[in-house]
This record gives structure tokens, C-alpha cells and sequence, in this order.
């Protein structure tokens, strides 16, 4: 069993109606036995964001631009979900399958998307 979590921002106060809805951004699934497999965004940034993530420091600080929520809708503490991260770090490493997964920090990363 995966979960898979959030990042819920809100449009700044210049979006147009169209923009003005809140915007999800992935950071990461939990999977049972493996690893946290943490969103890298390199060479894309999400809107709003303005920063590449491709370290457990950056993910951290992307952490600071909204709330978390998991798949189901749930609203996630964000010391819950740093806690979760670093607890799975005991975990099984998850086996690099393409060009888009990466470790840094110790930490596993993929820049690709996964759900």
C-alpha cells in the first residue's frame, strides 16, 4: 500500500479567475518497505514555487509554501510528514528503474512522474 502526498498552495492575489483556484503539487509517495520516494522538480518549477528541488533542503523549504494533504484529502502536519520521511529512511533503498531517479542526501528522489 502507497500513499501519496501534497502540497496545497493558494493563487496569489493577482491570479485571474481561471488561476485563482488553489494549486497541487506532488512531493512524494510512501510505500510500505520502501524508502519515502521524494518529487524532485530540476528543471521544472511549479508556478509559484521559483526554485528548483532536487535536495532534501530545498523539499524541506518547498514544505513551507502551503499545507500538505495526502491523496485521500486529509490534512497532514507538516513535522508529521518530515517525521514520516526520515523514519523511512531505515526502509529498503528503491532501485533507480530511469534517468528521472536520483539520490541526494541520502535520500531518494525521482524528477519523473509517479503516483
Amino acid at each position: 500500500m502507497s500513499t501519496n502526498y501534497y502540497l496545497r498552495m493558494s493563487a496569489c492575489d493577482r491570479a485571474c479567475d481561471h488561476c485563482a483556484r488553489e494549486q497541487e503539487i506532488h512531493l512524494g509517495q510512501n510505500a510500505g518497505g520502501w524508502r519515502f520516494l521524494h518529487r524532485a522538480y530540476r528543471e521544472y518549477q511549479p508556478t509559484g514555487v521559483g526554485f528548483s528541488v532536487q535536495d532534501r533542503a530545498s523539499w524541506l523549504r518547498l514544505l513551507t509554501l502551503g499545507e500538505v494533504y495526502d491523496e485521500y484529502g486529509a490534512r497532514v502536519d507538516r513535522d508529521d510528514l518530515i517525521k514520516l520521511t526520515e523514519d523511512a529512511q531505515i526502509r529498503r533503498p528503491r532501485d533507480q528503474y530511469n534517468e528521472y531517479d536520483f539520490v541526494a542526501d541520502g535520500y531518494d528522489f525521482s524528477e519523473g512522474e509517479f503516483s
